[in-house]
């Protein structure tokens, strides 16, 4: 997941000419929050991640809009398993689900 975050930064700021200094990267997500509740750092990091630490007034996040930075996700299925009518209705209601989500206000105001 790191990867990909970084990955995403970086293109973001070459887009805009503007350099990206990452002073170290993590693999433990433990060990990240824990920098960066101890005030030793900060972090970009899924706000899936650190809900509970946001929620408990430990970290603050701010989601980062200008320039907006975005994700693809992908709904995963088996390749082998046959593709029912009742399947076919909860990866619909799973799309409709995430839309919504993503357009959402919990994505805008989050600490």
């Amino acid at each position: 997941m790191e990867g990909q975050i970084i990955q995403l930064l970086t293109e973001a700021m070459n887009q805009h000419r503007l350099p990206l200094n990452v002073a170290f990267q993590i693999e433990s997500m433990d060990a990240i929050k824990g920098l960066i509740a101890d005030g030793m750092a900060c972090g970009v990091l899924p706000l899936g991640t650190v809900m509970r630490e946001v929620r408990a007034g430990t970290l603050i996040a701010r989601r980062i809009v200008n320039p907006p930075l975005k994700r693809t996700l992908f709904l995963l299925q088996p390749s082998t398993r046959l593709q029912t009518e009742a399947r076919r209705e909860a990866q619909e209601t799973i799309e409709r689900s995430v839309s919504r989500l993503a357009q959402s206000f919990a994505f805008e105001s989050v600490g």
